[in-house]
């Protein structure tokens, strides 16, 4: 029997970024669809039966060819001609909406961010472009979501804060996938920091970087390694020179993606990831991926104080609460000292309690 295709795409994100690939696809296609993945090029190996990757060609988030890599997927999609397509980014909104007119496709929008949010109050684009993008971007998903059979939205939050998303949305959130083998396996002689992600002001990389400078002060033993990825090249360049010359920070980064089995290392190797970021408000609803990460790997969270966040965290003991901007780093380091382990990861962290939703809303369409 011929199998149902699926195509999940995106423009700037890596054809096995995590929630298309390891969660997204591999359910999909353990379901009995054959599943076709675009994005930027994978640094996934081998791909699972029923699992292909179709990269798109490189270019930087401002380049003008930003501007026509929507028909480059139009193109793709006619060669595959898929019956369900899945996309992530406000970007491919009209050839999706086109597919669902001339060929019938079944069309979803993923909503992973509020994008109006994202655009006005962080620093991906420049400041006197800031209002007018979000403004162009918000249209086009009041426009053109109507059309979509189903809406899926990576947050609880995004029911409130998005007044045009229909009904027929279901919340599917970002949970954690923690490979069969995953061991915790803290490195001796030495307090091993984590922060991994992407990599930013607002996502609080500077803190965790100024909180490591007053910790060593005190522990010379102490290291911090950054893991991620950054899209502004300024940024990049500023974390770079805020690590340079420091032997105990650590720095994994580019303007590429890493492989999430990079960061599940690290992850398996640190005493403490650190969560830290600052108050704005394109996040302080959300949740962070990563604290579900680290709570179901087990690692213990130095973490930013938000209510949400901490409840979430406390169900299993997993997090220190730390004030990054005056940190108490005495009592810190007593209350560290005393937090190897927390409880092990409850399903309510994990993206095996999301599969049957997504299962639902494929099968629904």
């Amino acid at each position: 029997m011929k199998k149902t295709k699926i195509v999940i795409a995106s423009v700037l994100k890596p054809a096995d970024d995590v929630r298309a690939f390891e969660k997204m696809g591999l359910t999909l296609a353990r379901a009995g669809y054959e599943v076709y993945l675009i994005g930027m090029p994978a640094t996934t190996p081998v791909t699972p039966p029923n699992i292909r990757f179709i990269e798109l060609t490189p270019f930087h988030r401002l380049h003008w060819k930003r501007l026509l890599v929507a028909f480059k997927v139009l193109k793709i999609l006619s060669k595959v001609k898929p019956e369900v397509l899945i996309v992530n980014t406000h970007e491919l909104l009209f050839i999706s909406v086109l597919n669902r007119i001339f060929f019938g496709v079944k069309i979803v929008y993923d909503i992973q961010e509020n994008y109006y949010r994202n655009i006005r109050w962080t620093r991906a684009f420049p400041a006197g472009a800031r209002i007018p993008l979000a403004v162009w971007v918000r249209l086009k998903e009041l426009l053109f979501t109507p059309f979509f059979h189903r809406v899926i939205l990576a947050e609880k939050c995004y029911c409130t804060e998005l007044s045009f998303v229909p009904s027929k949305a279901v919340v599917i959130e970002n949970k954690a996938v923690i490979p069969s083998a995953f061991r915790r396996r803290p490195e001796q002689g030495k307090l091993l920091l984590a922060f991994t992600g992407t990599l930013g002001e607002s996502t609080g990389v500077y803190q965790a970087i100024d909180l490591a400078d007053r910790l060593y002060e005190k522990r010379a033993d102490l290291e911090l390694h950054i893991i991620g990825f950054c899209a502004v090249p300024e940024v990049l360049a500023e974390i770079i020179g805020r690590c340079a010359g420091k032997k105990y920070i650590h720095l994994t980064a580019g303007r590429m993606q890493v492989g999430h089995e990079q960061i599940m290392d690290l992850i398996s190797r640190a005493h403490f990831g650190i969560i830290s970021y600052p108050p704005s408000p394109h996040t302080s609803d959300r949740i962070p991926t990563k604290l579900f990460e680290y709570l179901s790997a087990g690692l213990p969270i130095l973490l930013q104080d938000n209510p949400a966040w901490v409840a979430l965290a406390a169900q299993v003991s997993g997090a220190i609460v730390v004030d990054f901007k005056k940190p108490d780093v005495d009592g810190l380091l007593i209350e560290m000292a005393d937090r190897t382990l927390h409880a092990a990861a409850i399903d309510g962290f994990l993206w095996k309690s999301e599969e049957k939703k997504l299962i639902e809303v494929i099968g629904g369409l």
